[in-house]
């Protein structure tokens, strides 16, 4: 009597599984965000996961509301192998190209959307990035730490003893300011792509 109940319900386990609540095969994965000061300095979050392959197999931006309420995102995955890619402020001037699903991460790039197409570039977005790769079991709660870390450069350039002017004004002897050598545009690994830029 117990052998057949035991094979009876062995099976209808696995269907449970397969037909009634897919949820049941995957496993619930919180990844944490972690930054000194986090609120102060990161907005909003763009979290692409990465399977195996190297493919995306899931993507969400995080709103800086939801960032509030809980620093991380809830997320459910099938067992095995991920790496999670995270973008820190990405507004405006900030371009996340081929982040969507079934994308390579060989594919994505970061870059301001007016890069390469000769438009005004009137500023970047101080972004964050995170990157980190982590075996998801079968079943059960799985807790990933990201760690953030800068992905930008800040820089002040003060010139003294001028009297003030507007952006649109043109003052004859007035100083122009250049910097050189700034890399337009990087892929998800953070390594520079493109031909060098100049701000001034």
């Amino acid at each position: 009597y117990k052998l057949l109940f035991l094979l009876l319900f062995i099976p209808s386990s696995f269907v449970s599984c397969i037909e009634d609540n897919l949820d049941d095969c995957f496993t619930n994965v919180n990844l944490l965000f972690e930054y000194p000061d986090f609120p102060d300095h990161i907005h909003s979050v763009t979290v692409g996961i990465y399977n195996e392959e190297g493919v995306v197999f899931y993507r969400k931006e995080v709103s800086k509301n939801s960032l509030l309420n809980y620093q991380g995102i809830h997320v459910l995955l099938p067992g095995g192998t991920y790496t999670a890619i995270c973008w820190g402020n990405a507004g405006v001037n900030t371009s996340l190209d081929n982040m969507d699903k079934g994308c390579h991460v060989s594919e994505g790039k970061v870059c301001n959307p007016r890069a390469g197409t000769g438009g005004l570039i009137t500023g970047n977005d101080a972004l964050y990035y995170a990157n980190q790769s982590f075996l998801v079991p079968e079943e059960g709660i799985l807790e990933e730490i990201m760690p953030f870390k800068p992905a930008h450069i800040k820089m002040e350039v003060r010139v003294q003893g001028l009297a003030n002017t507007t952006e649109t004004t043109a003052v004859e002897n007035y100083p122009y300011i250049r910097i050189r050598n700034l890399q337009p545009e990087y892929d998800f690994t953070m390594k520079p792509q493109g031909m060098p830029v100049s701000y001034h």
